[in-house]
């Protein structure tokens, strides 16, 4: 099973969401013995604004990005 998890609250420890978000990807993994958990965290690594025509850097971001989403089963998101 692949899991993305992704976090957005700028509260960083102080955050409700983000420890809810981290309790429902243990609870998913637990007892998976196949559990891969791929982690990004939106405001310390904020995602960049797309742009038509933009640079080969942000068009490889893009792509890396979107295929950790599909390849993903199960999606969590911590807003």
């Amino acid at each position: 099973m692949k899991l993305l998890h992704i976090d957005s609250s700028a509260l960083g420890a102080q955050s409700v969401s983000r420890e809810l978000s981290a309790a429902i990807v243990a609870r998913f993994t637990a007892g998976a013995e196949r559990a891969e958990v791929h982690y990004r965290d939106l405001a310390e690594r904020p995602l960049p604004h797309w742009a038509p025509g933009s640079d080969e850097r942000a068009a490889a971001f893009d792509q890396e990005l979107l295929a950790e989403f599909l390849a993903a089963d199960v999606v969590v998101l911590g807003a």
